[in-house]
């Protein structure tokens, strides 16, 4: 299947290119090939949970895509192309601090509510409000160096940073900083990397891989509930995409 892109809104390419520029485009095609290779299995069990022929088609097509783009004299040219490790580490990074800082939060939450003394269950509902809003930032590394300041201040804060203080608040505030400086560099890095048409053409189809096995993931961990097959959700883990 040939894709066409001149039917994509403007707004999900925008959305595809951010997505596709973080990944190389051999862990992009290595993905695209696992998630096909589990479709060949499990393609009728995917299309009653969400995924239909016309996704797989259109997987199809942009990994074809990719990797006519990515072979023969054009793999020179586009060899800058190339996010993957620091970005991939550095988000993954900041994902497990963040759990670390909420955790730590969560900890302080109940040694408020026992405590109840004045102020107490303000500041209770400060934490709980900053742990709403530090749940899930996806793959982008500037909205969660966002949500890792946020845990950041409040763990500061006075007389919160007291409470923390034995849940290894002070090292979580620094591992906290560390993280929100890689992760604010990386995010410079790409903005000034810039990218010709053909790499943008490229980042959009990487995009479009890493959305549709995203879904396929999504579909296979619904049908793996609902048919009792663990095995079909672990089939289209995104290993490769991460170069695991």
């Amino acid at each position: 299947m040939s894709l066409d892109l001149s039917k994509i809104s403007s707004r999900a390419i925008l959305k595809y290119v951010e997505a596709g520029e973080r990944f190389s485009s051999a862990h992009t095609l290595a993905q695209a090939n696992k998630t096909l290779g589990a479709l060949e299995r499990y393609s009728d069990l995917l299309a009653d949970h969400g995924f239909p022929a016309r996704d797989i088609e259109k997987l199809k097509g942009a990994r074809d895509e990719v990797r006519a783009t990515t072979t023969g004299h054009q793999q020179a040219a586009l060899s800058n192309k190339t996010t993957s490790k620091d970005y991939v580490d550095s988000v993954l990074e900041g994902k497990q601090v963040r759990e670390q800082g909420r955790s730590v939060l969560s900890g302080a939450i109940v040694d408020l509510t026992e405590r109840d003394t004045e102020g107490d269950a303000q500041a209770a509902n400060g934490i709980t409000s900053t742990l709403e809003k530090t749940r899930s930032a996806g793959d982008s590394a500037v909205l969660l160096s966002e949500q890792l300041r946020l845990l950041r201040d409040k763990l500061d804060e006075e007389g919160i940073a007291s409470m923390a203080a034995d849940r290894n608040g002070a090292a979580v505030v620094a591992r906290l900083k560390a993280s929100i400086d890689r992760l604010d560099g990386i995010s410079e890095a790409l903005n000034r990397s810039g990218s010709s048409a053909q790499q943008e053409r490229l980042d959009l189809l990487d995009g479009i891989i890493i959305d549709l096995s995203r879904r396929a993931r999504r579909a296979a961990r619904s049908a793996a509930k609902a048919h009792g097959k663990p095995a079909v959700a672990e089939a289209f883990n995104l290993s490769a995409l991460y170069g695991n």
